[in-house]
């Protein structure tokens, strides 16, 4: 079967705009003002950071048409009859689906500590100017702690958001830097 670009299918449904190696624009799954919507030719993929729904070629045409595998096929026009995916390719569509999953709940995971983190730095900046004397520099110490915690773990967040197929290889150092961040 011939290989289906990623751009042909999505661009009729999307205004995209080059950003990098990837293509960027508004996410035709939910209602958004800034562009979250990714498409990556390369890897014939595309992912919404909004709504985190992803895929290839054929996810997209399964979403946007709600039809299944066969019906997506149809519209491509393709020939379903004895169609079989190689396996290479399903292992890899598993392999990007377990990575987007994993980026989702550090994400989850990240974006509850940082919610932590910003209540701690309000209560202790409150708490700061009602005391005096050496109390008060333990809170500064402390609100000078909670702003480094917050910067690297935003900047982790972030970077998950990016691109969490690239992250896939680090995984477990990230796993690790996250569990250590948040016994902190």
């Amino acid at each position: 079967m011939d290989a289906v670009s990623i751009l042909e299918v999505v661009s009729p449904h999307v205004e995209l705009r080059r950003a990098g190696r990837e293509f960027v624009g508004l996410c035709p799954f939910h209602a958004e003002k800034t562009p979250s919507f990714h498409v990556n030719e390369e890897k014939g993929v595309m992912y919404c950071h909004g709504c985190h729904e992803g895929g290839d070629a054929f996810t997209f045409i399964q979403k946007m048409h709600g039809v299944d595998f066969r019906g997506a096929l149809k519209i491509l026009g393709k020939d379903s009859d004895g169609y079989r995916p190689d396996p290479e390719i399903i292992r890899q569509r598993r392999r990007r689906e377990a990575v987007a999953a994993w980026a989702h709940g550090v994400s989850v995971r990240l974006r509850d500590r940082l919610r932590e983190i910003g209540n701690e730095a309000h209560v202790a900046r409150k708490v700061r100017r009602e005391l005096s004397g050496a109390d008060v520099e333990l809170l500064r110490e402390r609100e000078a702690d909670l702003r480094r915690q917050w910067e690297i773990l935003s900047t982790l967040d972030d970077d998950i958001a990016t691109d969490a197929t690239a992250m896939y290889e680090t995984r477990a150092e990230i796993d690790s830097i996250l569990e250590a961040a948040c016994r902190e």
